[in-house]
Order: structure tokens, then sequence, then C-alpha cells
């Protein structure tokens, strides 16, 4: 790819962001950066594509880190769609899937995808083409 993305990010995701360890947030950002420059051409282990359960299937990808922060596990996903004819990259949403099917009794991707869809749809709905 010879131009990165655009990173157009989901005003809430930032605020949930700057909640994260400071360890944990660099490396989702930096992961970020790195799909915004591979589009996609990013890979397992960091990016996984085409999540089949999104209504925006195949556009749908999600970023995959998981670490160990003073003591505390970080399994985190961040939800993205590629947009505006693939020059964008739409960051929707995140969290930490640790402990979450024990916690909430549910799958994680059973309640984020179709949260994320749902912000997709929103962007496009809009007309962003800025």
């Amino acid at each position: 790819m010879d131009v990165a993305l655009e990173q157009v990010r989901f005003r809430p995701f930032d605020r949930w962001l700057s909640a994260l360890p400071v360890e944990v947030a660099a490396e989702i950002a930096a992961l970020l950066d790195y799909l915004c420059e591979h589009g996609r051409g990013a890979s397992l282990p960091y990016v996984r594509h085409r999540i089949q359960t999104s209504r925006n299937f195949p556009d749908m990808s999600e970023i995959r880190t998981d670490q160990l922060v003073h003591g505390d596990r970080y399994v985190m996903r961040v939800l993205t769609c590629f947009v505006n004819e693939d020059r964008k990259v739409l960051v929707c949403l995140g969290g930490n899937k640790h402990g979450w099917e024990q916690e909430h009794k549910g799958d994680w991707y059973e309640r984020y995808v179709p949260a994320a869809d749902s912000i997709i749809e929103n962007y496009v709905g809009r007309g962003d083409k800025k």
C-alpha cells in the first residue's frame, strides 16, 4: 500500500481508549496505525478481517491484542470497518474479552458486532465523504 488509510474514530471510542492503562492504549494505537498502513493486507495475529457475523461483511475487521499489565489481563478487541472505497478505516468500538463469557453469560461478538454495525451504518448513511 502506497498511502496509509485515514483513521476516522467514533467519538466514544477515544473516551474508552483514554480510560485504559497507558500500555494497553499504546498497543491499540500502534495496531490501528498498522491497519491503516497495510489496509486489507494487515494480518493475523494482530488483525482479523471479514467478521462473518457482521451486516457489513466483508468490510468489518478487528484489531487483536492480549496483554498482562500490572497483574490484569487485557484481551482487547477493536472493531473497525473499511469505508469510503477503502480510503478510510472507521474505528467503531472496543472491549476486553477477558472473562466476558463468564461475566455476561454470552459471546462478546454477539454484543459488540451489532453495535459496531449500527455505528457503521449511521456513518455511511450520513454520507460522510470527507
